[in-house]
């Protein structure tokens, strides 16, 4: 009778409790790029695609707000070598985050026509403060994407060519 009386004790207690974040996050509405750099290979695709577009991810730090916020992002010109309009078309400048959510997406349309077989061009892309977010993590404000018209080996082939042949 007592070990019932200290279960039902012991549940009332567990079940009174309520969830508390252990650490809730206190500071200001960061923002960052969720990699710092990506790669794309139209290689491996039919001769028929001559665009495509790109979604390059975008998260926060800081909880999802009950509103849309805006994040500003620019072209670093010296560290890309691609060509504007040759290459690829200029992104927004300005995303956003939804309502409720904690990541978006910066669009970044790239062609194929005017790529060489044997180079590889890059488009860097900064992240900038805004009146919605400060800047994040220093690794992550900015982000190279690189693109080739060749057919690269996976990275997985040296370690398994010598059962897949050469």
């Amino acid at each position: 009778m007592r070990r019932m009386a200290l279960v039902l004790a012991l549940s009332g207690i567990v079940a009174g409790c309520s969830y508390k974040e252990s650490f809730p996050y206190k500071g200001d509405s960061l923002v960052n790029f969720k990699t710092d750099s990506l790669y794309f290979s139209f290689g491996e695709l039919p001769f028929s695609v001559t665009d495509t577009t790109l979604l390059i991810g975008v998260e926060i730090i800081g909880s999802p707000a009950g509103h849309e916020r805006i994040f500003n992002i620019a072209l670093d010109n010296s560290r890309t070598t691609a060509r504007l309009h040759e290459h690829y078309d200029e992104p927004r400048m300005e995303g956003t985050i939804p309502s409720g959510a904690s990541a978006g997406t910066v669009a970044l349309t790239i062609h194929r026509l005017s790529l060489q077989s044997d180079s590889v061009f890059t488009v860097v892309m900064d992240m900038l403060p805004g009146e919605d977010f400060r800047l994040g993590a220093v690794e992550d404000r900015s982000v190279a994407v690189s693109f080739t018209n060749r057919l690269d080996l996976p990275e997985w082939w040296p370690m398994l060519s010598k059962w897949l042949g050469e």
